[in-house]
């Protein structure tokens, strides 16, 4: 495929998704610059939001798509059952989903937000739509007027400006706001573990992750210290030996006496089979023993008649010569 003009290589490229893409990117520097192409991230961009996309003129395609993504590694799903973590793969749902739950109790809130992205699945489809269709299914979390023009403004400043943070559209407050900062993230701000979070049930969410993500951490290095002690009495061992392998051969070890466990348990095959033929040969060796003294008898009854028959002939032999 290194040999391919740029146009097949562009229309390959049309038919992968946007995470595939990115790693196309980094095969090669030729792959790397067909894959950067404005035209493809472009069509990529509409097909995920919508037709009025190509109302903005953008200059690289690739940065307006990535910035419009989540680029959260580290997400982990937390007791507190937030609902921004069901939409923390799509920035634009997470924003839209901060603009309907906020300022209600309702326990309906996680069925009408759910529907309504299956109506409207995507942000032109929020521009385009009918906002009296809108209020009327919404109308349950209350403040309907409000949230539905809050999420059509939201909606186009997604799509047509230069945004930084999502403070800066209509209808997102702090709470919006931190919730991105969070859940999806943007690799050109702080590292996660140093955002200041103001709203509050943001700050529960950051404060639990960070100590989850501290236990990881001594949970790995705990592991790594018991295999470097396990590994310290064995002079096989190769002293720039990476974390990841050492970790690796933890599990194995694990793993072997374990196995090892279940055998001793169970009985290994190799025992079961020498068990086997040690009690065959006890069960043989009485069997041979009787078979050969009944042999023995039988060969001395035929030496004892033969000795008869030939005294006979010669008590006879003697009688006649007489």
């Amino acid at each position: 495929m290194v040999s391919l003009p740029d146009e097949c290589l562009l229309h390959v490229f049309c038919y992968l998704k946007s995470r595939h893409l990115k790693c196309c990117t980094q095969v090669c520097r030729l792959w790397h610059r067909v894959g950067r192409d404005n035209t493809l991230w472009k069509s990529l961009s509409v097909k995920r939001w919508g037709v009025i996309v190509c109302q903005y003129d953008a200059d690289n395609w690739f940065l307006y798509y990535k910035k419009r993504s989540s680029s959260f590694l580290h997400f982990s799903p937390s007791p507190m059952h937030l609902i921004q973590e069901d939409y923390h793969h799509d920035p634009w749902k997470l924003l839209i989903c901060c603009i309907l739950c906020s300022r209600t109790s309702t326990p309906q809130k996680f069925d009408v937000i759910c529907e309504f992205f299956s109506m409207w699945p995507t942000p032109s489809d929020v521009i385009t739509g009918d906002p009296c269709v809108m209020k009327d299914f919404i109308s349950v979390l209350g403040l309907q007027d409000l949230r539905v023009s809050s999420s059509q403004e939201c909606c186009r400043g997604f799509l047509l400006t230069n945004w930084m943070e999502p403070i800066e559209l209509k209808g997102i407050g702090e709470f919006g706001n931190d919730s991105w900062r969070l859940f999806c993230g943007w690799p050109e701000g702080p590292h996660w573990t140093l955002l200041k979070i103001s709203d509050r049930t943001c700050a529960g969410y950051h404060k639990w992750l960070v100590n989850y993500h501290k236990k990881q951490e001594e949970t790995q290095t705990t592991d790594i210290k018991n295999a470097r002690q396990q590994s310290s009495g064995s002079s096989s061992l190769n002293e720039t030996e990476s974390p990841v392998d050492q970790l690796t051969r933890v599990a194995k070890t694990r793993t072997q006496s374990n196995s090892r466990k279940i055998q001793k348990k169970r009985g290994s095959p190799t025992l079961i089979r020498r068990s086997q033929r040690l009690q065959k040969q006890q069960n043989l060796t009485p069997k041979i023993s009787t078979q050969c003294k009944m042999k023995g008898k039988r060969n001395g009854d035929v030496i004892s008649d033969r000795k008869r028959t030939a005294g006979t002939t010669l008590r006879a032999f003697l009688s006649l010569s007489t």
